[in-house]
This record gives C-alpha cells, sequence and structure tokens, in this order.
C-alpha cells in the first residue's frame, strides 16, 4: 500500500457490493423494499462449504427478481418510445461523474470476482449497471430535469458507500483494492 492508498479487503468489498450500492441503485429505480432487504442483511462472512454466501439466503433470487423488473421497465421504456416516434439513442449518454464511476466499478469488479463461487456479485454488479442505464435514459425519455443529478448523486453516495467500507476519507484518497482478509 503506497502513501495516500487504504487497502479495501475483499470481504469489505463483497460487503459493499450487496449492502450499500445495491440498495442505493434499487432507490433510484424505486424499489425501496428491496434496498431495504439488502441493507439489513448480516455482513459479509464468507461463504458455505457448497459455495453459497453465508447468512444470505434468498440474495440470489431477489437480485434476479430486481434485474428482471429493471429488464422489463427498460424494455417498456424503448418500445413506448420508438412507439411515440421518439426512438431513443442507446449509444448517447451523459457521461455520469467519470472519476465516481470508474472507482465505483473498480471495487465492483474486484468484489463480484472475490464472491465467487456464488453467482450474487455478478448479479448484483449487472443490477446496478442496468439501473443506472435505465435511469439515464429514462430521465433523457422523460425530459426530466433532474434524472441526470439523481443518477450523479447515486454514483457519488456509492462511491461513498466505498469509502465509508473501507474508513477512506472520500476526498482525495484513492482506493486499492486488496485480497487481504
Amino acid at each position: 500500500m503506497s502513501e495516500g492508498q487504504v487497502d479495501i479487503t475483499a470481504d469489505q468489498a463483497c460487503d459493499w457490493l450487496v449492502r450499500s450500492a445495491l440498495p442505493l441503485f434499487c432507490d433510484l429505480a424505486g424499489l425501496e423494499e428491496d434496498a431495504a432487504w439488502f441493507r439489513a442483511l448480516p455482513p459479509y462472512a464468507g461463504h458455505t462449504p457448497s459455495g453459497r454466501v453465508k447468512g444470505w439466503q434468498g440474495a440470489g433470487r431477489r437480485i434476479q427478481s430486481v434485474e428482471s423488473q429493471i429488464s422489463r421497465a427498460f424494455r417498456d421504456l424503448v418500445h413506448r418510445e420508438a412507439a411515440a416516434g421518439r426512438p431513443l439513442n442507446l449509444h448517447d449518454l451523459p457521461e455520469i461523474y467519470p472519476d465516481a464511476r470508474k472507482a465505483v466499478r473498480g471495487v465492483a469488479v474486484f468484489a463480484r470476482k472475490a464472491m465467487l463461487p456464488s453467482g450474487v456479485g455478478w448479479d448484483a454488479y449487472r443490477v446496478f449497471s442496468a439501473i443506472s442505464r435505465f435511469a439515464a435514459y429514462a430521465g433523457h425519455a422523460y425530459g426530466v430535469e433532474d434524472a441526470h443529478e439523481d443518477l450523479e448523486e447515486t454514483w457519488v453516495n456509492a462511491w461513498r458507500a466505498i469509502a465509508d467500507r473501507g474508513r477512506l476519507n472520500a476526498f482525495g484518497i484513492e482506493a486499492e483494492v486488496s485480497d487481504a482478509r
């Protein structure tokens, strides 16, 4: 670890992904009940001998349900806008707080890999990526002026959640993810 950097352990990253970042993005999508459920999970404690996450029974099914809801809402949005003669340009969206997005994705990628053999980490990563895309397109489609700000705030808050989990100062300290447990 070099000066100005603090290690985030695999356990902290895994815990952050499902109990902090995922709920923030569920809140953004209006899935408050799901967000509360993920926040109420006990801290990440590794795997059982069968490869499931200890103490997180039902998390995989819940995450897949959230992903299904978001995918359905996104498909409906795309079809509705196309039918109204306003097809969405799926390749043209403003960049949302690029520094926070980069930091969040870096730790999320590490967390999803660290949670293997469980698929919970991969699914959680897909969900918050899908929700952020959906929120950006929905804001664009409906002309919601604060949608960009809401999405940017969610990314920044996700970064702060990483900082909290790693006991970092969110301003001016880079997170370096380590394999230490």
